[in-house]
């Protein structure tokens, strides 16, 4: 039995006619497996053409990172470290350093209620001198007079270590440092 269809194999001229005598299907799969099983091997062959590149060498490596740090010497990474209290407050703030760029996460409970002026709360922990500011910090935080209103607070990091908050548009009792960072090279 043949039928006649119109179209066009390649897309690319104006539909044309054709004939084609469809082929029973006799239920065997076995046919359709060994297509499906040829199809993978070349569809592994083409993932094994693309293999990683090679790692950068070292010089490389080190020629990027002194272009984007201006020459400086970049501390190494560190880990989530607790800052430890020096001050007042109560909660854990934690530091950690990635590629020079010290970065904070933590919520601190503690009343500020003195427009302008800086409490200290905690500090860069000692061994961690490298990762302290070369120049005092001051960064935007987002802080809470609980039951009241969304405040703005700031967070200042001395060159010694010391961290401060304080509350240039209001008192609040809770200030969040999640996101804070800054680059120490």
């Amino acid at each position: 039995m043949t039928t006649t269809h119109f179209g066009n194999k390649d897309r690319t001229t104006a539909p044309e006619k054709f004939s084609r005598t469809p082929t029973p299907f006799d239920g065997d799969f076995t046919a359709m497996e060994a297509v499906i099983g040829e199809m993978r091997k070349d569809l592994e062959s083409l993932k094994a053409d693309k293999l990683a590149p090679p790692p950068l060498p070292a010089s490389t490596v080190t020629e990027i990172r002194n272009i984007v740090t201006g020459g400086k010497d970049v501390p190494p990474d560190k880990d989530w470290t607790t800052c430890p209290l020096s001050g007042s407050g109560v909660g854990l703030v934690e530091f950690r350093c990635i590629n020079g760029t010290v970065q904070f996460r933590g919520t601190l409970k503690v009343s500020v209620s003195a427009a302008g002026s800086v409490t200290t709360v905690r500090r860069i922990p000692a061994g961690s001198e490298r990762y302290q500011p070369t120049l005092v910090t001051n960064l935007p935080a987002y802080a809470v007079a609980t039951g009241s209103a969304y405040r703005f607070g700031l967070v200042r990091i001395d060159t010694n270590g010391s961290i401060g908050v304080s509350a240039p548009t209001g008192g609040f009792d809770t200030i969040e440092l999640d996101g804070l960072s800054y680059q120490v090279f």
